[in-house]
């Protein structure tokens, strides 16, 4: 890969990983609904603008949840979208 493909990939890993703390402090009510619209915001931004492949669409899917999870559904599926996100860091980081 060239080397701007890295810096972004590394970006967005970074991102991912935000998210994730996001997605847990928003499971346990530790930030408010800013936080979480922001972090949703960028998982759907980064599933539009990628669109056409699987992991586009379970961005939006994640996204998407994050906001259900601002209005107030907190259920185990926020551990799965940890877990998705994080093999996406491993991935982003080790390429």
């Amino acid at each position: 890969m060239t080397g701007n493909r890295m810096v972004l990939l590394k970006m967005l890993g970074v991102m991912d990983f935000l998210t994730v703390g996001a997605i847990f402090l928003l499971q346990h009510d530790v930030v408010g609904w800013r936080i979480g619209f922001t972090f949703a915001a960028y998982l759907l931004f980064k599933g539009f603008y990628f669109i056409g492949d699987i992991s586009s669409a379970i961005d939006l899917l994640c996204g998407i949840y994050m906001i259900a999870m601002i209005i107030g559904l907190r259920t185990w599926i926020a551990y799965l979208l940890i877990l998705y996100l994080g093999q996406k860091i491993f991935f982003s980081m080790s390429g």
